[in-house]
């Protein structure tokens, strides 16, 4: 079957998934630090899902959020740079937001001429923990990344991270409400060895010679994916993603979830039509608010009956 250029309908209604919570917005007095409750809060009212990142410490039983591998560009310790995953429960308490590493980082986002300033209101914030985010927005989606990749970390064993994450969703019973992701397919494998009723995502890219080749992109999505990391939905970067690979993917039943990072809100909204148009099930963004705004018309354009923007159902 031939799909360049066709419109592919999706699993089901898109989902709109704000990249470490809303961290960017029209409105910059509602613009908080990624990765916090606020962002979160914020995303939720807008309907949207939540992509954020989970580290397990060494000092601590917790799993807690943050992108960066090391302190500083948003959260900082007075005087020095470390090891996310190496703080104490002491060093986790002395961080503080770094406002200008937040607020460069905002203003690359809303492009050229940017002059957003921290609200006072989010000045205090602190670096979340998992459990306590996801009890404060239960009716929210989580995507949940394990952050695997730093080599002092592969000798550690992430400090058992896909174990504190499996026992989480077990005992609080998080099933629905949360998706485990990686680039790293064997915690993925580990994640659902532990437990094989939790949801999980690969991330990933792929080179051109998969990418461009019907026969190795058919066993990459049945076989690799599906069969040997045994994953829920496919999560390929928007440069790495294809109509054939969404009609694979759909062939299945497997959600097909891809990921944008562009610097600037205005290169993302450029990305959006194209993508909608191949049928992915959904989008991970820092434009929540813009990817709102074409999918609502592109589903009364398109698929009337389908203009819901918000699925629980992985």
């Amino acid at each position: 079957m031939n799909t360049v250029g066709k419109k592919l309908a999706p699993v089901r209604p898109v989902e709109i998934i704000a990249h470490r919570g809303a961290r960017t917005v029209q409105d910059p007095t509602r613009i908080a630090p990624e990765n916090t409750i606020p962002a979160f809060v914020a995303a939720a009212q807008q309907g949207a899902s939540n992509e954020t990142d989970i580290f397990a410490l060494r000092h601590n039983d917790s799993l807690w959020i943050h992108h960066d591998l090391e302190t500083g560009r948003v959260f900082q310790l007075p005087g020095q740079q470390k090891p996310f995953h190496t703080l104490t429960q002491d060093e986790l308490d002395s961080l503080r937001l770094n406002k200008k590493g937040h607020e460069d980082t905002v203003n690359k986002m809303l492009g050229p001429g940017g002059t957003y300033k921290t609200p006072t209101r989010f000045e205090n914030v602190t670096v979340p923990e998992l459990e306590n985010t996801l009890a404060t927005l239960p009716n929210t989606h989580f995507y949940v990344e394990l952050k695997v990749s730093r080599p002092d970390l592969l000798r550690t064993g992430h400090h058992q991270l896909e174990e504190k994450t499996a026992r989480l969703i077990r005992e609080k019973n998080l099933y629905d409400q949360v998706t485990v992701i990686s680039f790293s397919p064997c915690s993925l494998r580990k994640i659902k060895a532990l437990d094989p009723k939790i949801k999980t995502g690969l991330n990933f890219t792929l080179p051109n010679l998969v990418r461009n080749n019907p026969i190795l992109l058919n066993w990459f999505v049945n076989q690799y994916a599906k069969n040997w990391v045994g994953v829920n939905s496919i999560h390929p970067s928007y440069d790495t993603l294809s109509p054939k690979m969404v009609e694979l993917a759909h062939q299945i039943a497997m959600p097909v979830i891809t990921w944008v990072y562009h610097e600037t809100r205005s290169e993302e909204k450029k990305l959006f039509p194209k993508l909608l148009d191949m049928g992915v099930d959904g989008i991970i963004t820092n434009a929540v608010d813009l990817l709102n705004e074409e999918v609502r018309t592109h589903a009364s354009s398109t698929h009337p009956a389908q203009a819901t923007v918000s699925f629980r159902d992985l």
